[in-house]
């Protein structure tokens, strides 16, 4: 009997989270990859439909917040369309799968090595190019992706996954992921991507054996409400930043057109045209995406996180929440559910419960 549930357990965690999180990276891989857009939101709706199935046979119960959640992604369906998927497939995950972090961190992180098996193999048989282009003084390789942003993002996800589930983290899978980092980024030159990797890695020795891990903590934290409350404001004076526009790879400019194409309807409740437009940064990405007012409400769940997991002496995931929140001053990938490392993101955000069970300190 005991084999049997047992056997139930695992297929019903195959069919309810490790399939659908496969479909979603497969959906990164034909859209960042392949550069086919025409399955996107059928894959994702597919997935929706598992996730969903998990949820109600584990009789998951909703909070307040969680029901609150669902009204401004209900609006927001209303304003974006089918960008609003986004959100929607973040909650849903949150919502729907097991409330133990560490399997479902080592669950996604068995899908993510699946994906970049599958694309090596792809890349060894040519079916995927890897180019090679100069950018500015800059030799960047794509690893088959049409943005060597994504190819360093797709792969430097394995880092994450691989420390976060871990039982206990040793300094040598500490070096292992640097090593593993730096190769990345030398094919890539994703600066971004590499510089976030490195803090979130090097931090972890900081809250482990340092005496100080509580006030580090308090100083993730503190870095953190800067960088949402800080980007916030900046749309008020983002013109002044134009001389650093060259530096960051013309960003400035595309933030200021952006903005230029915003009303005051889009500034509180989204739906911004983003045609032809690329803006990497997540914090500007969500404000015209979905607007301040829901922006405002993530950022309460954010803080509300953060103080769960300092209270809770749960560092090594406030570590990894701070190096996704320096990493989207940058990037604005990890609001795609398709990135699938990002989906732990928002599974501390909207349900921090999760970590309950997790060991104290890093």
């Amino acid at each position: 009997m005991e084999n049997c549930i047992r056997m139930n357990n695992k297929m019903l965690a195959f069919i309810t989270i490790d399939f659908p999180v496969l479909l979603l990276g497969l959906n990164f891989i034909l859209y960042n990859a392949v550069g086919i857009e025409d399955y996107k939101n059928i894959l994702r709706v597919i997935a929706f439909i598992f996730l969903l199935i998990g949820g109600f046979i584990r009789k998951k119960s909703i909070t307040l917040l969680q029901l609150f959640s669902v009204l401004i992604i209900g609006i927001e369906l209303l304003f974006q369309g089918t960008f609003a998927l986004n959100i929607l497939a973040a909650f849903l995950f949150a919502w729907c799968t097991t409330n133990n972090f560490k399997e479902l961190s080592l669950r996604i992180f068995k899908v993510d090595l699946l994906l970049i098996i599958i694309v090596f193999i792809l890349l060894t048989t040519g079916l995927l190019d890897f180019k090679t282009y100069i950018s500015g003084v800059r030799l960047r390789g794509t690893l088959g992706f049409i943005n060597p942003n994504a190819g360093a993002l797709f792969f430097t996800s394995l880092v994450y996954l691989f420390i976060l589930s871990r039982e206990d983290i040793s300094l040598w899978q500490i070096i292992l992921s640097i090593i593993y980092s730096s190769v990345i980024y030398s094919i890539t030159d994703s600066r971004t991507v590499f510089i976030s990797a490195c803090i979130f890695l090097l931090a972890i020795p900081l809250f482990k054996y340092s005496l100080f891990s509580y006030a580090f903590a308090l100083l993730s934290k503190s870095i953190i409400i800067i960088l949402w409350i800080g980007s916030a404001i900046s749309i008020l004076f983002i013109n002044s930043f134009i001389g650093f526009d060259e530096l960051l790879s013309f960003r400035i400019s595309y933030f200021i057109e952006l903005m230029n194409r915003a009303d005051l309807i889009n500034y509180l409740w989204g739906g911004t045209n983003f045609d032809n437009l690329t803006v990497d940064n997540f914090y500007y990405t969500f404000i015209f995406h979905y607007g301040i007012i829901f922006y405002c409400f993530m950022f309460y769940l954010v803080n509300k996180a953060i103080n769960f997991c300092i209270k809770n002496r749960i560092f090594v995931v406030l570590d990894f929440l701070l190096s996704v929140c320096m990493m989207g001053l940058m990037e604005s990938s990890f609001i795609r559910p398709e990135l699938i490392f990002a989906l732990l993101v928002w599974k501390i955000i909207f349900d921090p419960e999760c970590l309950k069970a997790l060991k104290t300190g890093a």
